[in-house]
């Protein structure tokens, strides 16, 4: 594994919000309006998360 893919994969981990969201990903896209709406978050986080995972 690259260094860039660990810090990748550790930064996700590191963020509560972003490990609930895995499982939902897991099949496949997800639009975003659902994840907000499942986790009861702001569109600013999700979007901020998105943005720091480079997806």
């Amino acid at each position: 594994m690259a260094m860039r893919e660990f810090l990748i994969i550790t930064k996700t981990l590191a963020d509560k919000n972003r490990v609930r969201m895995l499982p939902a990903l897991r099949g496949g896209k997800v639009c975003v309006c659902h994840i907000t709406e499942l986790f009861g978050l702001a569109l600013d986080p999700v979007e901020l998360c998105r943005r720091n995972c480079g997806r």
